[in-house]
This record gives C-alpha cells, structure tokens and sequence, in this order.
C-alpha cells in the first residue's frame, strides 16, 4: 500500500525543491531548502534521514554564507559517496552551484566547493533533478540558466563527476511563443530537463517551459549533441518536474497536470508511458488540495517533486507540501496506478 509521510514534525518557516535518495544502508536521505521564504537570505540545505524507524530530526546540512542557498540534488555516485549538490546567490540568474560529499551516508560532509572554479554562466551541473550515469560510463548533469531567456543544457562528465569537461547546449524553436492574455508574448523558455536513456547512447529529456506544455529533446550520442526541443502533449504550468526509467523500461513522471503558465500547483500527479514517452497514461493525482488544506501562511500547492526506483523497485517521491513541509510517498506501481501491468 501506498506510505504518505511528512518529513518534518513541526516547521514555522517555508520549505521548497526537495531531493531525495536511497543510500546503500537502504535508508533514504532527503534535502531541501528552507528559510524565511524562497530567495531570503536566511534560507539554508537542510536534511533528514529515514531509517526503519521513521524519519530523523531534521538538521542543517550547510549554510555557507548569508545569502540565498537553493535546489540541493542529491546524488549516490558510482564509488558509493553521496553528492550534495546546490546553488548560492542573491537570485536565480546568478547563482553558483556548489559540492560537498558524504562518504558516512549524509553524517558528515566535506568542506562545500564550486562544481566548477569560477564559473558565472548563472549554474552549472544538476539545477533541479538528478545526473544520469550512461551506460558507456559518461555522467550528464541536466543543468539550465535563467540569464535573460531561459536555456537549457547538459554538464558532462568522462570522470563519474570529478571533473565537468563539456557544456552541450538543447536547440530551442525560435518560433514558439507564449500569448499570454493582456500581455505581451513571451519567448519560449526551457528549464530544468529530466534525463533518461532508453537504449546506449540514446538519451532523452523531458523540460519545464513556460509555453503550456512539457517540451522534449533526443540525443543519439550519449549527449553530446540534442535535437531541437519539441512540445509534447503532456501539460505543464511552469513547474518542475521529475521522471525516472524503471528496470523493465517503464517510464515514471511526477508533474503538476495544469497548462497555465504560472497556473496552480494545486494537483500533482504520476504518469507513465511503455512506449519511451510516446504516450502516456492518465494522470493518476498523488495529492489534490482542498479549501479545508490552504495555509493561512503560503498559498497552496504540491511542487517540484523529485521520484526515484528503489533497490525493491518500488517508487519513492518528494514534492513540495504547502511551501510549509516536504512530502514523502512510496509504493508498488501497483499502489500507484491500480494497473496489473507488472
């Protein structure tokens, strides 16, 4: 049956774009940022640990400076050391992404430093979602920059993520605009790709864009090269999203299933598709809000979620719970979608 969780006992500030992972204790690790609200200066990576017996206090994993900390990622790289990945600056359009690393399963970290030395492109490496590792052994790090119009772009790694040798941009259509009632349009933007290989070399990325549908681009070389980026009919409200391929090649997608640009974030809910994202089933909604739910604090929504396959193949989510906590949920893909199909 399906757990739903919150991870924090009690919490008198805002919480947004959690991560999560399962460690090779089999316990899971998940971050997120919180402060004051999103873009404060006093907002900070927090952690919590869930082990057999629940979840952990939540503790503060790294507060470098005073200044916004934002979208830690999470990742367990190929020698076992967990990554923590995460942005610093005044906003969006400058901040820079550091690393820190666990080798005691998130206890201690290493002294946080730049992912890249000197970089200001406006972020470099995963801005939201998790690297991918390839089969052939390359690390990609889906990344996108807010400088001005929106762009998207991977990181690439031949070093299982010592080193980033090679930024390889997604063609965006110049053509597509967003028309936007009593305003003028808006030049498409894409961010925060969701990667996954379908077969070696082939791989491909579901985006965030502000153009009312989730966009999508192939590569047929490990990443090294994209298609133009392309609409699907999957909607999409401006909000992030988050996908995984299971081991028989199912594809998992968490998303909020609006096609308003800036639209609410009052649903959020998983599909999937046995076609490599040809089509997709219906949305089965994970969480839906009700009158009775909104927050006297925050406006309500379900956001940002993060979805990973467990070593038991079952499913495991965060997303974002009323900007006031993080919510967990796992389960079967049965729990998920009522769908015999194993």
């Amino acid at each position: 049956m399906l757990v739903r969780e919150l991870i924090l006992p009690h919490n008198t500030t805002e919480c947004h774009a959690s991560t999560i992972i399962e460690m090779p204790s089999g316990d899971f690790l998940a971050a997120w940022f919180e402060g004051t609200r999103e873009a404060a200066r006093d907002t900070a990576i927090w952690i919590a640990r869930r082990s057999p017996r629940g979840w952990e206090e939540p503790r503060v994993a790294i507060k470098m400076i005073y200044e916004a900390h934002w979208n830690p990622v999470l990742y367990l790289l190929p020698d076992k050391r967990i990554a923590l990945y995460f942005k610093v600056g005044c906003s969006v359009a400058c901040w820079k992404t550091y690393v820190m690393y666990s080798y005691d399963e998130g206890e201690h970290w290493s002294i946080p430093v730049e992912l890249v030395t000197g970089d200001l492109s406006g972020g470099c490496g995963p801005v939201k979602n998790q690297p991918l590792l390839l089969r052939n052994g390359i690390l990609i790090a889906p990344a996108s920059t807010e400088q001005g119009n929106w762009m998207p772009f991977v990181d690439i790694s031949f070093s299982s993520g010592e080193e980033w040798e090679k930024r390889v941009p997604v063609p965006l259509p110049t053509s597509v605009v967003q028309t936007q009632k009593n305003s003028r349009p808006v030049t498409l933007g894409l961010i925060q790709p969701a990667l996954w290989e379908s077969e070696p070399g082939e791989v491909h990325m579901l985006l965030r864009s502000n153009n009312g549908r989730i966009f999508r681009s192939d590569s047929h070389d490990s990443g090294l090269s994209w298609s133009v980026a392309y609409a699907t009919e999957l909607p999409n409200n401006n909000s992030g999203i988050d996908l995984k391929k299971m081991p028989d090649g199912r594809l998992i997608l968490i998303c909020n299933i609006s096609d308003q640009n800036w639209g609410p974030r009052k649903q959020i809910a998983l599909r999937y598709s046995d076609d490599n994202g040809t089509s997709w089933s219906e949305p089965f909604v994970l969480e839906a809000a009700r009158e009775e739910m909104f927050s006297a604090r925050h406006k309500s929504e379900f956001s940002y979620p993060t979805v990973i396959v467990t070593s038991e193949g079952k499913i495991a989510m965060t997303y974002t719970w009323h900007r006031e906590n993080i919510r967990f949920v796992i389960g079967s893909f049965l729990d998920f979608t009522g769908s015999q199909h194993q």
